[in-house]
């Protein structure tokens, strides 16, 4: 299990990491554990997970494992922490470290990166001004904030708009960001 949050510059909606695999067992177990764990949301690592990550290096090793995105922006959330802790006592209940058990939860939405086209990307240095947050879903042509090229006085502000149906995993918390900086990770729904 590896914990992660979207640390001072993101903010990911709380959500479950699962790594889909080639081998059918390994992939069900992964699953389970995300169900274990608890969270109503799962982000299915597909074809976009990056290889040097905690999550692959388990795959190769055939080791069932998940991991969370809890949050962000440099902030505590007392519904995030209380969830979190809960999952960690469902896992290590589920693992039979502590006495009891905890049934997998089944009413999750199950969610992917399909393509990098679909999240939103800097443009240029400036100032991002967001109207969406992490947890929303979205529409093709929604605004999704307005761009301001402050190192470029000339050139007039950008309305950004979202390319593609989705949910907003995650968003940028800074405001000032750099060309090719992540604005929005947006994911669509998969089954499960």
């Amino acid at each position: 299990m590896d914990l992660h949050s979207g640390g001072k510059a993101s903010f990911f909606a709380p959500c479950t990491l699962a790594t889909r695999t080639k081998d059918a067992e390994l992939d069900a177990a992964n699953l389970e554990l995300a169900r274990v764990f608890g969270l109503p949301l799962i982000w299915v690592l597909g074809s976009f997970n990056d290889a040097r990550s905690l999550n692959s290096a388990a795959e190769r090793a055939g080791v069932p494992m998940i991991a969370t995105e809890l949050g962000g922006g440099g902030g505590v959330d007392p519904e995030i922490t209380d969830a979190t802790e809960l999952g960690l006592y469902n896992m290590l209940r589920n693992r039979g470290i502590l006495k009891g058990s905890v049934a997998p939860r089944t009413d999750v939405e199950m969610v992917e990166i399909t393509s990098a086209e679909h999240s939103l990307n800097a443009k240029g240095e400036g100032v991002f001004d967001r109207f969406i947050s992490a947890g929303s879903r979205v529409k093709a042509g929604d605004v999704a904030g307005r761009f301001h090229f402050v190192m470029e006085p000339e050139r007039a502000s950008e309305t950004v708009r979202f390319s593609h149906d989705g949910l907003v995993l995650a968003h940028t918390n800074r405001g000032y960001v750099k060309r090719g900086d992540m604005l929005m990770i947006v994911v669509q729904d998969v089954d499960g």
